[in-house]
């Protein structure tokens, strides 16, 4: 037990300690209402938010090829276990375990086809190295393709000494490097939800540039982030509602035994969004688009849609939010990308920026990479084409456009440098509006 201490915002004494998060063991102040908790309702959310989870990744594994599926359903084995004739492998005393993870019938046999010897002993462990494994981004998106990257959040228990996240970091890279041999672009992203918090995190995404944009990297994480194993996210349980009481929520949940400390990670809350995030992310954004041009624009018109709503911000995660606790959850409907998308369209619309606004689907367009012109062929991911059918038809997109936008590569010099010059203006624009 640890020693009693009084607490910033109440002054009450607490006495629990999960060995991650001090709990404070008052719930209420004095303008504010008690904080009502149903315990059917915060279940039935908990399964909603997992069966999308579950969707997502069944989505992830469709998009791959049939030789890259492994990496799926190897990748949590291979941090929760230390195996000599498994990729990633330093040492038996590399931290591993990842909690609440044991592997299945497919997965034990995923790793006999790598090393015919391997069987799993499954080992009752004091303390987990790895709280939990995410993956982050475009996957299991309408928006990722076969040239998209992973990115996969490693968090490991607070005060992992050095040499460990030294070793850790180490067995990440030799995973890293099996995968490449499978056809992909993996990053390991280590960290810590204590630390992440407190903002002592660099880039934890190639997609931000750091602890400069922590609440954009959050908003970013839970809209698109999958959970392959371990803790989930206590976040999803507190009820948009209750996003401005958000540490005391969860210390309720905790010292109420709604929940067990030991089956959750704690990212923090998204009530506030700093104004100087969205110049930096613009920035990043700018810096991104000399590779990837459509996709930043879509972006910094995304952060233009949050700045102009300042500072009663509705970010993408906590619609999302709201759409699973009020039991909306047809999955192309929460699908990150369309989301955003949907956002811009009504942030645009609501100008009357039209040109703009067919600018915005057309980076949409090209993102998603759907050449719909083209009859379907009985693809795998003919979600994808259903989906992307749907939002061309409402916009009222005839054939030879379409036909014209897939044919991008054939252009002629002219519509290139056309099409350039939008670019470049939008990009100039949308950096005024924002600096």
């Amino acid at each position: 037990m640890t020693t009693p201490r009084k607490t910033a915002r109440t002054g009450q004494a607490t006495d629990q300690h999960d060995g991650d998060r001090v709990i404070k063991a008052e719930f209420t102040r004095r303008n504010h209402n008690a904080i009502a908790i149903d315990a059917l309702e915060l279940r039935a959310v908990r399964r909603r938010f997992m069966a999308i989870n579950q969707d997502r990744q069944r989505r992830v594994r469709e998009s791959l090829e049939t030789r890259q599926r492994v990496f799926m359903q190897l990748l949590p084995l291979l941090f929760h276990i230390n195996h000599p004739m498994l990729p990633g492998y330093l040492s038996n005393k590399t931290p591993c375990g990842i909690s609440d993870y044991a592997p299945g019938k497919r997965c034990i046999q995923a790793a006999r086809k790598l090393a015919r010897s391997f069987s799993y002993q499954r080992r009752a462990q004091r303390r987990y190295s790895i709280h939990a494994l995410y993956m982050m981004g475009s996957t299991g998106t309408i928006a990722y393709s076969r040239t998209s990257d992973f990115d996969i959040w490693v968090c490991h228990q607070p005060g992992l000494p050095e040499d460990e996240a030294a070793a850790l970091r180490e067995k990440a890279d030799g995973i890293q490097c099996w995968a490449e041999s499978l056809g992909l672009e993996v990053h390991f992203f280590l960290m810590d939800d204590i630390s992440f918090r407190e903002q002592e995190h660099q880039q934890l995404s190639n997609e931000n540039a750091g602890s400069s944009q922590h609440h954009l990297l959050l908003d970013e994480f839970y809209r698109t982030g999958l959970l392959i194993a371990g803790r989930f996210p206590v976040w999803w349980l507190v009820p948009p509602e209750y996003e401005a009481r958000y540490d005391e929520y969860v210390d309720k949940l905790i010292v109420n035994r709604f929940i067990k400390a030991g089956d959750i990670v704690d990212f923090g809350g998204l009530s506030e969004l700093p104004s100087e995030e969205f110049f930096g992310a613009t920035l990043w954004q700018l810096y991104k688009a000399v590779d990837s041009p459509y996709k930043s624009i879509l972006k910094i018109l995304l952060m233009e849609a949050y700045a102009n709503q300042y500072p009663d911000v509705e970010l993408l995660a906590m619609r999302f939010k709201k759409m699973v606790h009020q039991a909306d959850v047809q999955l192309d409907r929460l699908d990150p990308y369309i989301m955003m998308c949907n956002t811009v369209e009504e942030y645009l619309f609501s100008r009357r920026e039209m040109d703009r606004l067919d600018l915005a689907r057309r980076c949409f367009y090209f993102k998603v990479n759907e050449a719909m012109s083209k009859p379907d062929r009985g693809l795998s991911q003919s979600w994808r084409r259903e989906a992307i059918r749907e939002l061309v038809n409402s916009w009222g997109w005839s054939q030879s456009k379409l036909t014209t936008l897939d044919q991008r590569r054939q252009w002629k010099i002219k519509r290139v440098l056309e099409e350039r010059h939008l670019l470049v203006d939008e990009l100039t624009r949308s950096y005024r509006a924002l600096s």
